[in-house]
């Protein structure tokens, strides 16, 4: 497939900050947003500039940062809110931006963070392609279920692979109102997970406290 790219805006965020967020991050990004010296700050940073030093520091833990997305203290939610609004899925189809997204950060271990996370995820993509879907709760739905063919295309302790067909029924009904969504659109999305994994590295860092 096409790589993706997106280019953000450093915000500048100090050094120092990278260290304290890979080990405490909720604290971190508290002391961030208030510009603590405890994180070398010398000025409050915004949400937006928190989700950008995200999106931008190579030092950042990709496991931390997906800690930290999928929590719901009022800190993180405006935060992952200011991160997907820095990205901009209209050009891609569904798989290209879950994959995108899916880069940017590992995804939590816990049931209700992934929840969490792709719930934003959805919402911001059915806004970028409002013709693809109506809903996003359809979008939502479908994400789970291509991470889920994902693990069953490329996974080697599973032997029976799910066929075309077991995926379309899968996802019967999901579209608004009960709706089917079309057949071509669910086997090129089959045919795309099958050629091309979708790389979730599944290293589980001790969750903080």
């Amino acid at each position: 497939g096409k790589v993706i790219t997106m280019t953000f805006v450093d915000p500048g965020v100090p050094r120092k900050a990278n260290h304290f967020f890979n080990t405490a991050a909720k604290k971190a990004v508290a002391a961030v947003i208030a510009g603590d010296a405890a994180a070398g700050c010398e000025r409050p940073y915004t949400y937006d500039e928190v989700a950008r030093w995200m999106l931008t520091s190579e030092k950042l833990s990709k496991n931390r940062i997906g800690d930290y997305l999928g929590r719901t203290d009022e800190h993180a939610m405006a935060t992952i809110d200011a991160f997907l609004g820095h990205l901009d899925f209209t050009p891609f189809v569904f798989d290209e931006a879950l994959r995108f997204f899916l880069s940017l950060f590992k995804l939590p271990g816990e049931a209700q963070q992934i929840d969490r996370i792709m719930e934003k995820f959805a919402a911001q993509y059915t806004k970028a392609h409002p013709q693809t879907f109506t809903s996003a709760e359809t979008a939502y739905v479908l994400a789970f279920s291509l991470i889920m063919l994902n693990t069953d295309a490329h996974s080697d302790q599973i032997t029976n692979k799910m066929t075309l067909e077991q995926f379309i029924n899968n996802n019967k009904g999901i579209g608004a109102d009960g709706a089917n969504l079309p057949a071509e659109l669910l086997t090129r999305l089959y045919n795309s997970i099958h050629a091309n994994e979708i790389i979730l590295e599944q290293v589980r860092p001790e969750p903080e406290p």
